[in-house]
């Protein structure tokens, strides 16, 4: 009996695995199945995803993929890749062999201008569109044509094209108007041997700013191409932090600016 017993355990285990075996096998090969993605985009140096798997740039437009991938992602490589987030699409469910995905990107533009609060309009022929004030971020389905128009009372209006590319970025210094008065040009001329430590304060403030800020970007920006190429997260927080300093350098630029506006006019 007991070796009957023993012979009938034998045998019951020896189903158990076979059938843990073969479950096994079964689900194996549906994960490690392939399929095809097309994809169409309108940039082609974006970075193509599947979910967290790296799959090469969007120029290739033919992927081969895991069956089993739920999303797939593209990351913009533009200089300032932190403002232009990545665009995604969810896989269905179809047995076909290839699936085409067109994704497009929008168009960003970063709009700024000293002085700050400028109203900024798009024209195009007769239309007019007011898009904000600055700094203003506009981000767009098309890329924008005409012209942008920076208008502020008491300001010389300016124009600039607005641009195709996919990132755009735009600062703007706007003239008073009483500064190109002639009468003004005269007082301002009669009163330049009176010039005090805070005008020498706020020109200092404007050229080291302005120059800190160039600096500053250029680092960013080249940080950033090695950012690029090795994909170290670890460089993202220094390539951030010279943008903030870029941004402050900027900013004691347009204080120097104000003081010296202030001080010709007053």
């Amino acid at each position: 009996m007991d070796s009957e017993r023993k012979l009938r355990m034998k045998t019951r285990c020896k189903a158990l695995v076979i059938t843990v075996a073969f479950a096994f096998l079964v689900a194996l090969p549906t994960n490690a199945q392939v399929g095809w993605v097309a994809i169409e985009t309108n940039h082609a140096e974006a970075f193509v995803y599947a979910d967290s798997t790296w799959l090469g740039t969007a120029d290739r437009s033919l992927f081969q993929i895991p069956r089993g991938t739920s999303r797939i992602i593209l990351v913009s490589r533009v200089a300032d890749v932190w403002s232009v987030p990545a665009i995604s699409r969810p896989l269905s469910g179809s047995a076909r062999d290839t699936l085409a995905l067109h994704l497009d990107f929008p168009f960003y533009y970063r709009l700024e201008s000293v002085p700050s609060g400028v109203d900024i309009y798009l024209t195009d022929g007769s239309l007019r569109q007011y898009l904000g004030a600055t700094p203003l971020d506009y981000v767009s389905d098309t890329p924008l044509f005409g012209e942008l128009v920076f208008d502020q009372v008491g300001y010389v209006s300016r124009r600039v094209e607005p641009g195709i590319d996919l990132w755009n970025r735009h600062l703007v210094l706007l003239e008073s108007v009483e500064q190109m008065d002639p009468i003004l040009s005269t007082r301002m001329t009669r009163s330049r041997g009176n010039i005090q430590w805070i005008d020498y304060a706020a020109i200092g403030a404007t050229v080291v700013g302005g120059l800190l800020a160039v600096h500053y970007k250029t680092k960013a920006d080249r940080l950033y191409d090695e950012y690029n190429e090795t994909r170290d997260l670890a460089l993202k927080p220094d390539v951030e932090q010279l943008d903030l300093y870029s941004g402050v350098a900027l900013g004691a630029m347009q204080v120097g600016l104000g003081v010296l506006a202030f001080r010709l006019i007053f």
